[in-house]
């Protein structure tokens, strides 16, 4: 089993930022593993750093979630759809893309073999080495930890048949690019 950290390539390409800068926008598009579907009402973005390659994920900073425009939502909507929801939003253009929302957020960081340091209130922050218990993962390929749901998405690979995993599925295929895997731990 393998673990990645999953995140757009903002270094390469284009990532979004919503038009309406207030708190209350900025406490909608706080993603923490809950569900957003219920009265999903969000303000238009617009691209950020439109020079960048655009490609068919964008970074919504680091709010735990990412945006994907219809090729790559259509080719990993299966992937999705156990361990996350597909909530549709729209940019200053009327382009529509689909935000990402990872709800399966599950137990597995083993803290008393991870590296981190914490807050002064005891809760864990930058998490320096990851490891996880092997047997407390879900259908979902896609998921997240308490620890660190605000802001990082995982997958990992080597547990399923290649075609039933994200990670194997996004990097078999040519058409969809956009996304990058950091590998945090190995089994």
């Amino acid at each position: 089993m393998v673990i990645y950290k999953v995140s757009v390539n903002v270094k390469k390409y284009q990532w979004i930022t919503p038009s309406d800068q207030s708190d209350e926008t900025f406490d909608l598009l706080t993603f923490d593993g809950s569900s957003k579907k219920e009265g999903w009402n969000c303000p238009p973005f617009f691209i950020y750093n439109p020079k960048k390659e655009k490609s068919n994920f964008y970074s919504l900073d680091s709010t735990g979630a990412f945006v994907c425009d219809k090729k790559a939502a259509d080719t990993f909507y299966n992937f999705f759809e156990f361990g996350s929801e597909v909530l549709p939003i729209k940019l200053e253009d009327g382009t529509d893309l689909f935000l990402v929302n990872v709800t399966d957020c599950i137990n597995a960081l083993d803290t008393n073999n991870s590296e981190y340091d914490t807050y002064l209130n005891g809760q864990i922050s930058n998490i320096k080495r990851y490891s996880f218990f092997k047997n407390r993962f879900s259908e979902s390929s896609i998921f997240k930890i308490p620890e660190t749901n605000k802001v990082e998405v995982y997958c990992y690979s080597g547990v399923k048949d290649s075609v039933d995993e994200f990670y194997s599925a996004y990097n078999n295929q040519t058409e969809v690019k956009g996304l990058e895997f950091e590998k945090i731990f190995e089994i």
